[in-house]
């Protein structure tokens, strides 16, 4: 990171932000995840861009994850790309 010009890093919840102009937020690991549901990507999105920079830019990486519903049905009530898991 430092060799790409990254001065400082902030790890945090992102919802317990509440100012900054952050040139970039970065979400790697299936990071969009953190929104929970998909009927609370607007709510995310809102309050990423209070936090970004004129300028600033949203990266982040997801997994398309049909792989786990070959064997059973997929959801009937959520989109099938809303999981909850725990690390440990």
């Amino acid at each position: 990171m430092n060799e790409r010009g990254v001065k400082s890093i902030l790890n945090e919840d992102i919802f317990a932000l509440e100012s900054g102009k952050y040139d970039t937020l970065l979400l790697l690991m299936n990071g969009i995840g953190l929104v929970g549901t998909l009927q609370r990507l607007e709510t995310f999105l809102n309050h990423v861009k209070k936090l970004l920079a004129h300028d600033g830019q949203i990266l982040l990486d997801s997994s398309y994850i049909m792989y786990l519903y070959e064997d059973i049905p997929m959801p009937l009530c959520n989109y099938y790309g809303e999981l909850k898991y725990k690390y440990e």
